[in-house]
Order: structure tokens, then C-alpha cells, then sequence
């Protein structure tokens, strides 16, 4: 049999993790691996409300191929072998 466990978050511990610039960091760090393996024709960009990374082509080209070939989520299972 197994045991029921609760877990009760913290709420606002949370949410102040989630816009801590450690976080930050570590999902540019990410965001930046990721747009490295997609190609140079992709860029990484912070969030706009709470912490988090944007990866998106800077070309035509790019989110042509991106559309045809899924390129950044190739690229996000290149990162995660890693």
C-alpha cells in the first residue's frame, strides 16, 4: 500500500523564485543553447511578465524552415540530451 503525502507550497516563496534573477539566468543560459543548436538565424529574447526566455527566428528563411522542418524543437531535444 502506499502512504498519501500532501505537500503544501508556499505560495509566495514560489512566485519570488519565479522572478528571481537566478532563474533568470539559468533559463537564458537555456534559451541561449537552444538558439545556438536551432542556427544563427535564431535569437533569444527575455519574457515579458514573470521570468521566462523566447527563442524565435530572425528571418524569413528561418521561420520558413522552422514551420517545414521544426527546427526549435529539434533544437529544445538537442539541449535536454545534453
Amino acid at each position: 500500500m502506499s502512504k498519501e503525502i500532501r505537500i503544501k507550497l508556499n505560495r509566495s516563496g514560489v512566485g519570488q523564485l519565479l522572478r528571481s534573477q537566478d532563474v533568470a539566468d539559468y533559463l537564458m543560459g537555456a534559451g541561449a543553447g537552444v538558439a545556438s543548436a536551432a542556427g544563427e538565424e535564431y535569437e533569444v529574447m527575455q519574457g515579458f511578465d514573470r521570468v521566462s526566455v523566447i527563442v524565435k527566428p530572425t528571418t524569413k528563411r528561418a521561420a520558413q524552415d522552422n514551420l517545414e522542418r521544426n527546427t526549435l524543437l529539434k533544437a529544445v531535444g538537442e539541449e535536454a540530451g545534453r
